[in-house]
């Protein structure tokens, strides 16, 4: 189970493959990169998701079988009904999985048998369609009466093989105990929990060792304000409830995930011959004294070395049939002017995501196949240089100007929303300006600000479609990630903060 999404993975570009040979089953395909994507973007570690993702998994591999089959329209026909339903058993997966997620540790805990029927319930679902894809493959294949018998006779014997897998996810499913749960058990005893007025106010306030977490997705704030009777309504919650209560925000988040998918698929189309590795080659490498650069290098060598390249480059003579969007355009000249010691620190950090002081060929493929489409690869490191501390002076101040609006409309405020407004802004107000505080301001140079317009645009509208998308709802970090995409929230946050405080006077306004 602790290496699924290792092999799910593998999994996903055979079904690829299937999938281009046999389009209809794409639609099950797609649900299930997005589902398991989700999960493992979540990474909780929780046994029972794993064992049921894992079910999940060898249900769609039996799909592989299609990979050496060319009779699209027959199979076709015999698979398109129950391809479309697993798609939806996929999602209604998800949809399961994403409200026990959300659950807080303690009612996890004393609602363990609820929860553990409906995913064992999605397991059985999972168990049935397996069988059901390889009867349908197996009749497909036969040919004959005798030849479909001694068929059917060695299927047997692989579905029992699996069978007896499923049924060992499916223990698994039933008796899994987290360690949060295990200390929730200990602590708490056999003691009927809502009848227990004392050990419920120890539970409320977090008191508990194992409910550190049972207050989950919350600010500071709100766990603050996290009443006995809150704990209460939690713990008679019924999952089916809970289930259906977030069937809707978890929709978005397919479709966000889904959008996403599509986008990286495209990217990953116009941009197949365009890593940096060729974009450099013979360069860089020639620069930095590491004998193991090729699989990571010290950050500050690699940059050094990148400056030098394409000085020597420029210095050679740039040839006028480069594409605008190559490694060296001609008319990117002046970005030059950033490759320096003076904007080493900014450049290294736009490469070394994870920062480690050290730059892997992963995380460079990473940062030029974000690159905008037409640019070339100095003006993207002199965006990350400067640009990107500009675009931050910027946005801070937008922030700053949409709080001054606010607090400029509270006497207009009608009196039944004062109370609300007053308390959205006194907790609002501190953490963004704290993280905004936090900024050096620096000066913004309009004519060269003008050359990374484009890009901040562009980022501006893919930032407020998924916002939009997601309805402004930012239930969980699963939410924000899809919001801002991979990488650093840093890279992104200031504009993703503009945008939501924008949404916040709006409904100011609209409660004057």
């Amino acid at each position: 189970i602790d290496t699924f999404a290792e092999k799910s993975a593998i999994l996903m570009n055979v079904l690829d493959d299937v999938s281009k040979l046999h389009p209809f089953v794409g639609v099950a395909v797609m649900a299930f990169k997005v589902v398991w994507t989700l999960e493992v973007n979540h990474r909780e570690n929780n046994q029972k998701i794993k064992a049921l993702h894992e079910q999940m998994s060898d249900m769609m591999s039996v799909l592989t079988q299609c990979q050496t089959d060319r009779e699209g329209k027959t199979i076709q026909g015999r698979m398109q009904t129950l391809v479309e339903d697993t798609a939806k058993d996929i999602e209604h997966c998800g949809e399961v999985c994403n409200a026990y997620a959300k659950e807080k540790a303690i009612a996890k805990f004393f609602k363990s048998s609820v929860w553990v029927t409906r995913l064992v319930n999605v397991g059985v679902v999972f168990k049935d369609r397996r069988e059901e894809f390889q009867f349908a493959l197996t009749m497909h294949t036969a040919s004959g009466v005798d030849t479909a018998n001694r068929t059917l006779g060695n299927v047997n014997d692989t579905v029992q093989a699996m069978n007896e897998k499923m049924d060992m996810l499916l223990k698994i499913i039933q008796h899994a105990v987290s360690p949060e749960e295990q200390r929730l058990k200990e602590e708490a005893g056999n003691e009927n929990i809502l009848e227990n007025e004392a050990l419920l106010i120890r539970l409320a306030k977090g008191e508990l060792r194992g409910a550190s977490s049972s207050i989950t997705n919350r600010s500071k704030v709100d766990a603050k304000s996290y009443t006995l009777e809150d704990l209460r309504e939690d713990l008679r919650a019924d999952p089916e409830e809970a289930i259906q209560k977030n069937k809707e925000a978890f929709a978005r988040k397919i479709s966000m995930q889904e959008k996403r998918l599509r986008e990286e698929m495209e990217a990953i189309v116009s941009r197949e011959s365009d890593r940096v590795i060729d974009a450099i080659k013979a360069g860089p490498h020639d620069e930095i004294h590491d004998p193991d650069w090729r699989g990571s290098t010290k950050s500050r060598y690699f940059v050094m070395g990148l400056r030098d390249h394409f000085h020597e480059k420029w210095d050679q003579g740039v040839t006028k049939g480069d594409a605008p969007g190559s490694a060296a355009n001609p008319k990117d000249e002046w970005a030059l002017a950033y490759l320096n010691i003076h904007w080493l620190q900014p450049i290294r950090e736009s490469f070394d995501d994870d920062a480690s002081g050290f730059i892997t060929v992963g995380e460079v493929n990473t940062f030029t196949n974000a690159r905008p489409l037409n640019w070339s690869l100095p003006r993207w490191i002199a965006f990350w240089a400067i640009g990107w501390h500009q675009t931050l002076t910027y946005y801070n101040g937008k922030i700053r100007e949409v709080f001054a609006k606010m607090f400029a409309i509270l006497p207009r405020i009608h009196v039944s929303n004062q109370a609300s407004v007053n308390k959205y802004l006194s907790e609002v107000y501190r953490n963004v300006t704290t993280i905004e505080a936090a900024v050096n301001p620096c000066h913004v140079n309009e004519a060269l600000q003008g050359k990374f317009q484009p890009y901040i645009e562009s980022e501006e509208k893919r930032l407020r479609e998924n916002l939009e998308m997601a309805r402004y709802d930012i239930d969980d970090l699963d939410t924000l990630t899809l919001i801002t995409g991979p990488g650093r929230i840093g890279k992104v946050s200031v504009l993703n903060r503009l945008k939501t405080v924008c949404v916040h006077v709006n409904a100011s306004m609209f409660m004057a």
